[in-house]
């Protein structure tokens, strides 16, 4: 069994070899276990006691329908845990008279700042979209939207819409933005800009594109649904209801969640945001240069918006599944508030 895992308690500081800095700006880790095994470890920066029943609900919700996305909250004698590693680390570089080791000084001031913290599988090989798009418009190399294009027409397009509808649960609006209408239903685009000389236009829906993330799952690349709580998003709160959360929503805007409804309302909803989506997505990827006029210069399938309704169908059954009030025992009432609205 490894020393090291999501599923493996934190119990030893003398278990791990080494520490990693993934981000140089962010609590983003990859600790490494004297066997060699290895656990990514991510601070959240929280604002009350509840944001910790917060992150596990969200990181549920995203693990069912994105299985390489598996994360538990770090348990306080966990973190104490790391604060030893640390400790052990300053007290070799005084009695030694030498410099703490960066990557030591990085984790001592994230674990002095506060904050929760997760364990989460380390994804392979993650890409996101924005970086391939960087490669297409910098030096016009496709490799990177040709990779994710055929990873998307390979069943990512119905394992993107999975990850859409547990971000609509979530409250995460930082992928795909659902406000694209106003009051009236009139529609508006609300997305990230469109790299390239002004004058820049707007995506519909595609919000950030750093967020649309693939990584190496069974030797393919997939979608993975990495960043699942706006640890800032004002519907992250699963101890308030969703009446006490509109009520006081900084744009007056409504729950994402209830597009997850099984009504006739909702349905074209969801239809249209998939269509949008791929528009997007088509758009981000750019054209596939063909000598031949009558083929077609989409990289994307024609029904690329059917596929990722299909797949946020198939995500809205597998989170119905997976909070079965049944199973899951005492519950905040925020989250039971939305297991209601749904009718779940």
């Amino acid at each position: 069994m490894p020393l090291l895992g999501v599923d493996q308690r934190l119990v030893d500081s003398t278990l791990i070899k080494t520490v990693v800095p993934l981000a140089d700006a962010r609590p983003i880790y990859l600790l490494v276990g004297t066997d060699e095994s290895q656990v990514v470890i991510k601070k959240e920066l929280t604002f009350n006691h509840h944001d910790k029943d917060n992150l596990h609900y969200a990181n549920l919700a995203m693990h069912r329908v994105s299985p390489a996305f598996l994360a538990e909250v770090c348990l306080p004698f966990e973190v104490e845990v790391l604060r030893s590693f640390v400790d052990m680390y300053i007290s070799i570089a005084d009695m030694t008279f030498t410099l703490v080791p960066a990557e030591i000084d990085h984790l001592d001031n994230a674990l002095q700042s506060g904050g929760a913290w997760f364990k989460m599988s380390k994804a392979e090989e993650v890409r996101d979209l924005s970086e391939a798009m960087k490669q297409l418009s910098d030096h016009n190399d496709k490799s990177g939207v040709r990779q994710i294009a055929a990873a998307l027409r390979r069943g990512g397009l119905e394992s993107l819409g999975k990850i859409i509808a547990a971000d609509l649960f979530n409250g995460n609006v930082d992928r795909f933005n659902p406000y694209f209408t106003n009051r009236f239903g009139q529609e508006k685009r609300v997305g990230d800009r469109i790299p390239g000389p002004p004058p820049q236009q707007q995506f519909a829906v595609l919000l950030n594109i750093g967020n649309v993330l693939f990584s190496m799952q069974q030797n393919e690349s997939r979608p993975i649904g990495l960043d699942p709580y706006d640890r800032q998003g004002h519907w992250r709160k699963m101890n308030k209801t969703i009446r006490r959360l509109e009520s006081t929503s900084p744009g007056g805007e409504d729950w994402p969640g209830h597009h997850l409804k099984n009504i006739p309302q909702e349905t074209q909803w969801r239809a249209r945001f998939a269509t949008l989506i791929a528009e997007d997505l088509e758009t981000a990827l750019g054209p596939r240069n063909r000598k031949v006029a009558v083929l077609s210069s989409r990289r994307l399938p024609r029904n690329a918006d059917a596929r990722i309704l299909t797949g946020m169908n198939t995500g809205i059954n597998d989170l119905k599944n997976t909070f079965n009030r049944s199973r899951l025992g005492p519950i905040p009432a925020g989250l039971r508030d939305r297991l209601h609205i749904l009718g779940w």
